[in-house]
This record gives C-alpha cells, sequence and structure tokens, in this order.
C-alpha cells in the first residue's frame, strides 16, 4: 500500500539532478566553504532583519520548484542540490527563465523557491505566496523586499541560503550561524576541528577498502553537533566498474532495518499507548499462547535474552522432499495470491507469514536468559503494526516517520518508485535465486514476506539516515516535530541488563561493557551513551548523545559473495568509526588499521 506522496509515484526521471549527481565522490562541504564565508553569510542575515525561512515542520506532501530567473548559473546546481538534500531529489525541480512566469503557484501545488535578480526587479502584477521563499541578487538594498538578499550568487551563498531556508541553520544568540531544526552542511572547520586531518585519514581507510576488495563501493556520512561535516561515496556498483556509486544510491540495509523500521514503528506505538513493554508475546500474537513462548516478555525478545535461535532458512523449510512447496509458501509460477517475484521462477504467498509463525512457535527455545542474537520477533511486528495501527508496516513508517522528515529514498521493495541503476546490487546468489539479487532485498526471511519485514528489507541512502540517526540523538525530535518523546527514546536506547553482561539496548546495540571484548564493527572508543546497529550486507549506523554526532557507513560488501569478510578482517568500520573519535580527542591511532 502507498501513499499518495509525489516523491512515491512511479519512477522519478529528473535530467537536472542527473547532472547534479554525476560526480561518484562527493563531499558535503569539503573545498566548498570556509568560516570566513559562513560569518559573511551571518552579517548579511543580520543587516536584514527577520528573514524567516519556510515554516515546513512535516514535508510529507510538500513539492518544490526552483524558478532562476539569473544569467549566472554557476551556483545554480549546487543550489538545487542543497535543496533536494532537503526536501528530496523526487520533489524538487527547477526552471531556468528569461522572463517572468505569469504565475508561480501550479496546479500541483508546488511550493516556488525564486532566485532573482535587482535588474529585473519582482513585478507589481505577479502575486506572490507566502509560503515560497525570494531571494534577490545584487546590490543595492531593498528595504522593502521581504525575502533574502545577496550582493551575488556565489557557491557558498547559495549553499547556506539553502540551508536557510529549510532551518537547517539559523542564527543564534550571538549572531553567529548555528545548526537549526535540521540538519546543516557546514565544514569541519567551522566546528573547531582539523579538517585535514579527519578528512584525509577517512579517505585514507575507504581506499584501503577499495584497494583491498573489501567492497565494491560504499559511502560515508557524518554529522557533528548537527552538521553533515562529512560526506563521500567511493567506487562501483560491482567490480565490474560500470556504474560508479554516487550519494543518491540507495543500499539494501539489511539488519539496520531492525532499529530504522522496527525499533522506530514500535516507539511511534509505545508513545500512543499501543504497544506495553511490560506485557508478552501472547499478548499481541495469541498464536503463541500456551506454547513455550507465550509468556516471553518484550523486553526480553528485544534485547536478545528471550532464547530465541538466531534465525531459520525458511525457503528451504518450505520445500517437501518431493521439491515441491508446502501450501502457502512459494511458487514457481505466479497466480493468486503468490504475487510477488522474489526472482522470474520463485514467487512468495502473501500468506507465507502464517508458515513462519509455524516455524517459530516449533523452533527450540534456549532456558535461562542469555544473551543471543535473533532475528525471529523482528519477522512478526509487521503484523503487530497492523494490528496496532491498520496500515502495514511500510505504509505505517512513510506516513508516521519517513516523509515527514524528508527521508523518501527510505523504503521497501525500491524498485516500485527508483530506477534501478539507482540502486546498489547485494549478491550473486548461488545457493537458492541463482542470479545478481539487484533492486530485491538480500536477506531471504525478508524475502519470503514480500520484501516487507522489520528484520530486513529496508533501502536508504547516507543522506536519509543521517536525518534519521539525528531524529533520535535529539531526543525525538527533528524538523520542529516531535516523533517521540524524549523519555521513549531513553528507554529504547538505554542497557537492561547489563548486570547479566547483556550489553543490548530494546532492538539497538550498544558497546561492549568494559569487561567485554572490543566489537567487529564499532570503535572501541564509542561512549557508553552511544547506540546504533551494523547490516550483513556491510552497513552501519552509530549515533553518540555524549559526543554529538551521527555517524552512517553503507557499503555492499556482499556483492559478489557473502563469503567476503574483508570488511571485519581489515577493521574499516572500527577504523573509520575511531578516526571520529580521535578526531575529538586528537590522538590518531594509525594501528587500528590492518593492512592487507
Amino acid at each position: 500500500m502507498q501513499l499518495n506522496n509525489p516523491a512515491r509515484q512511479g519512477i522519478p526521471i529528473y535530467l537536472s539532478l542527473m547532472i547534479m549527481w554525476m560526480s561518484a565522490s562527493v563531499y558535503s562541504q569539503s573545498g566548498m566553504m570556509s568560516p570566513g564565508e559562513i560569518d559573511e553569510f551571518s552579517k548579511i542575515l543580520r543587516s536584514q532583519g527577520q528573514v524567516s525561512p519556510l515554516d515546513l515542520s512535516d514535508l510529507s506532501q510538500s513539492t518544490f520548484k526552483i524558478y532562476w530567473l539569473s544569467p549566472d548559473r554557476r551556483a545554480s546546481l549546487n543550489f538545487e542540490q542543497r535543496i533536494a538534500a532537503y526536501a528530496g531529489g523526487q520533489n524538487t525541480t527547477m526552471e531556468y527563465r528569461w522572463t517572468w512566469p505569469d504565475e508561480l503557484i501550479t496546479t500541483r501545488g508546488e511550493i516556488p523557491i525564486v532566485v532573482f535578480t535587482s535588474e529585473h526587479p519582482w513585478p507589481d502584477t505577479l502575486p506572490w505566496s507566502s509560503k515560497g521563499f525570494r531571494i534577490r541578487l545584487g546590490a543595492p538594498l531593498d528595504t522593502h523586499f521581504a525575502g533574502l538578499q545577496l550582493p551575488d550568487p556565489r557557491r557558498s551563498w547559495m549553499d547556506l541560503a539553502a540551508q536557510y531556508i529549510f532551518g537547517g541553520i539559523t542564527l543564534g544568540s550571538n549572531g553567529k550561524i548555528v545548526t537549526g531544526k535540521r540538519v546543516s552542511y557546514l565544514p569541519a572547520s567551522y566546528f573547531g576541528l582539523d579538517e585535514e586531518y579527519l578528512y584525509q585519514r577517512l579517505d585514507s581507510i575507504l581506499q584501503l577498502g577499495l584497494d583491498s576488495a573489501a567492497f565494491p563501493g560504499a559511502e560515508l556520512a557524518i554529522a557533528y553537533k548537527g552538521s553533515v561535516i562529512y560526506q563521500k561515496s567511493v567506487g562501483y556498483h560491482t567490480y565490474k566498474d560500470i556504474y560508479s556509486v554516487r550519494p543518491h544510491d540507495l543500499y539494501d540495509l539489511a539488519s539496520l532495518t531492525k532499529v530504522v523500521s522496527g525499533v522506530n514503528s514500535l516507539m511511534t506505538l509505545y508513545d500512543e499507548g499501543k504497544f506495553d513493554l511490560n506485557k508478552n508475546l501472547e499478548d499481541y500474537f495469541p498464536y503463541f499462547n500456551g506454547s513455550d513462548k507465550g509468556a516471553l516478555s518484550m523486553k526480553r525478545i528485544l534485547t536478545h535474552s528471550a532464547g530465541f535461535v538466531p534465525g531459520m532458512g525458511y525457503y528451504n523449510m518450505a520445500k517437501k522432499k518431493n521439491g515441491r512447496y508446502f501450501r502457502n509458501t512459494l511458487s514457481l509460477t505466479p497466480h493468486g495470491q503468490y504475487d510477488y517475484a522474489i526472482t522470474d521462477s520463485i514467487y512468495t504467498s502473501q500468506k507465507f507469514n502464517k508458515f513462519i509463525y509455524k516455524s517459530i512457535k516449533e523452533s527450540p527455545l534456549k532456558p535461562g536468559n542469555e544473551y543471543k542474537y535473533s532475528g525471529l520477533f523482528f519477522l512478526l511486528i509487521p503484523d503487530l503494526v497492523v494490528n496496532q495501527s491498520g496500515l502495514t508496516l511500510d505504509t505505517y513508517m512513510q506516513k508516521t516517520f519517513f516523509d515527514p522528515i524528508g527521508a523518501f529514498d527510505t523504503e521497501f521493495n525500491p524498485t516500485r518508485t527508483h530506477p534501478i541503476h539507482q540502486i546498489v546490487p547485494t549478491e550473486v546468489d548461488d545457493y537458492w535465486r541463482h542470479q545478481l539479487v539487484h533492486g530485491k532485498v538480500h536477506d531471504e526471511g525478508a524475502a519470503v514476506l514480500g520484501g516487507v519485514s522489520a528484520n530486513a528489507g529496508l533501502f536508504s541512502t547516507g543522506t536519509d539516515l543521517i536525518k534519521i540517526g539525528e531524529a533520535w540523538r535529539r531526543n525525538g525530535t527533528y524538523g520542529g516535530k516531535r516523533y517521540w518523546s524524549a523519555k521513549t527514546v531513553d528507554i529504547f536506547t538505554r542497557c537492561y541488563y547489563c548486570d547479566e553482561g547483556n550489553r543490548r539496548a530494546l532492538g539497538f546495540d550498544r558497546p561492549p561493557l568494559p569487561d567485554q571484548p572490543a566489537n567487529s564493527y564499532m570503535s572501541p572508543l564509542a561512549s557508553q551513551e552511544s547506540y546504533g546497529h551494523s547490516g550483513f550486507t556491510g552497513t552501519m549506523i552509530w549515533v553518540d548523545p555524549a559526543k554529538e554526532y551521527t555517524f552512517v557507513f553503507l557499503s555492499n560488501r556482499v556483492n559478489p559473495t557473502r563469503d567476503n569478510s574483508k570488511l571485519y578482517r581489515f577493521n574499516i568500520r572500527p577504523a573509520l568509526h575511531s578516526v571520529l573519535y580521535e578526531a575529538l580527542e586528537k590522538d590518531f591511532d594509525s594501528k587500528m588499521v590492518r593492512k592487507p
């Protein structure tokens, strides 16, 4: 089920945005602006009094059209790129004009953003919507103009103007530019960090990953104090070196889905009084009543200490000894309820979840409360969401969170709205699907559920995940809207059974306890206030409220095979993660990286 959001209707093709993303390796800010240019922009804002940004706390139904009426187009694509980072590329279009249009509000209700020059003043006959934003270029200052005025369209100022329009930056009490209600895009040096030190070390580790074939392509994005200080895409979609990875490419998140979709949906239901952590499995799934799993508590399940097995091969379990599939599971041809194509020759039933219920109910349960990572409960969360909200998990997350914050590239089954060349492929599956998994979820459990699961199935970008991580770091608020109470974020991200040696929060992972060995994907420097998750395909999101950052790493290390363990062997993720901590502490240790 899909909502009527313009960003999610069909495959969007915007030539200007394709041009915009032509570089395969793009810093969000490095080399684009200096602290001095930012200070100049703050002086411009102060000299014009209060220029109000767009009043948009919810981006779910907003589209934007940029009218560029200036012969100087040097900064136009950068301006459009920054607008798209907030509003979504699918929601952003630009029109270059030499003459004034007859109207600025189209039949689709787009919000206009107009850039014009003092040589071509605003026509008195052209009506203006208070919902839009105007930028006047050139001198002298017009004291009667209601909008932002800039002396010229230099790249740094137009970038900052886009950030200001969407509330990414604002003027602080000291008259300086500070991060606002959304993420900003300011250089690391603006926050007192050694930019060269940070970028060179991150670059070298990413290059090591490429040179050692730890992954064909990857993206790293870091936000500090609410500002994206580093964002870079490297490599290619596959080792054939045909398609370079770009910042708008979608990666299969694997188990990041557990927190980005599963836990986020539970936190929303918790705030609505529709999910109670003090209840048991059978309270939400009566099917398990009377079984050895019915009385398992939600807290134990979400901290992976309920005794569940890690997972099961449902695609194999669905097959009979004669090679045919059990009823309501899989089919070799599409018909009736078998309407989701895993491949051209494997179709899953809409009722496969019943088979999963039965498999989980009959699976062995380990006694005691020992920590053992398991994805079984996350396969059930979509049904919990439907039962409590009346919406499918994908629609629920789209309506309550992804679209409002502007995470339009975060979704299940992404080929519905994105061209295949914008999606990074995963494994060449020679065991079950016998083809390259591209545009479909890699995880087999999510695949048999039609691609929608809280265990795996989401695809996303670094730009979107930074927004999501910042909503956690900001205690449930983003863009001027509250998504969860601060208390709820604290409840779900705290450690519950540390005294038992279990580091886990509710769904979220946390750093190893002081007496435990280092983790394979996070930095040993991560504070005990931090939390996040990793994914099998080579992904990671981590938030540290104490250090005020959000860290996102995406890769397709499983291409062409899941047997590639170099991402772990060479400590790529913990090394990248540690560089951030060491940049904050000015203490880099090159021994973190193991040479191939």
